[in-house]
């Protein structure tokens, strides 16, 4: 991969745990363009830059469902051999999926991110009820943050328990300061990694990894079909330590 980076000329989203790409071949992309780095835990020796997989949705978008559920999916691993955990996943998802659009409809710009996703999970429970409430009331999204906090409340109790411990369960890594603090905003929009030869490489851990790529889904970042210029890439290291990251192939197929 290093000989790799040091000679393409295009934009390159490297998916890096331990910082090498970045270390190693930083001096020669930064001639061919602008650099990011996602490091929250200071592995490339580099300062990191931040990156807000919600800045991208809008409340007024009529892709808003589609966008959130696309996050949700890449938070809640969920692999295809593992189907006994299939109906909890798919109702996490669900949760997930409407708490992002009310956080994209109704919160403060400073609190649009992943951060409140999971404040919303971990609310006690009297007030958790009210957020779901709330939620019911909420005309945006077409209704459809309505929905998902109806399809929660309409479960029985036993069942809604083990959903939103399932959903606790996915999250539980924004609870790192550090994660959090390189996911409160954006220095960059990956709609921007193909206009210039660029390096976006992150040591965050395989399931915010997949967060980021799922964040990449409607950008002109997947490889073209039809254009017959240089290709962008998406490029990772220790596959072996990382396995399938199958919410990033299917954006890639």
């Amino acid at each position: 991969m290093i000989p790799n980076l040091l000679a393409a000329e295009r934009s390159v989203l490297v998916i890096d745990p331990k910082g090498e790409n970045a270390r190693i071949t930083w001096a020669a992309r930064e001639d061919m363009g602008k650099l990011h780095v996602l490091d929250p835990f200071g592995v490339s020796g580099r300062p990191s830059a931040a990156y807000n997989p919600l800045d991208r949705l809008s409340a007024d978008s009529p892709d808003l469902s589609e966008d959130a559920a696309s996050l949700a999916d890449a938070l809640v691993v969920d692999p295809a051999h593992q189907t006994s955990d299939a109906h909890w996943n798919e109702e996490a998802k669900a949760l997930i999926g409407g708490l992002i659009m009310f956080c994209v409809a109704h919160e403060e710009p400073d609190r649009r991110n992943l951060s409140s996703i999971r404040e919303y999970l971990t609310l006690p429970p009297d007030r958790l009820k009210a957020l779901l409430e709330l939620m019911q009331d909420s005309e945006a999204a077409g209704g459809l943050i309505a929905r998902a906090a109806n399809r929660f409340l309409g479960k029985a109790d036993r069942e809604a328990a083990s959903v939103l411990s399932n959903a606790q369960r996915h999250t539980h890594f924004l609870d790192s300061p550090r994660i959090a603090k390189c996911m409160a905003r954006s220095d960059f929009a990956f709609a921007d990694l193909p206009t210039g030869s660029r390096l976006c490489s992150s040591s965050f851990p395989p399931t915010v990894w997949t967060l980021t790529a799922a964040g990449c889904a409607s950008w002109s970042l997947r490889p073209s079909r039809t254009s017959h210029g240089p290709q962008n890439g998406l490029w990772g290291r220790q596959r072996a330590a990382l396995g399938r990251l199958e919410a990033v192939e299917g954006l890639w197929d």
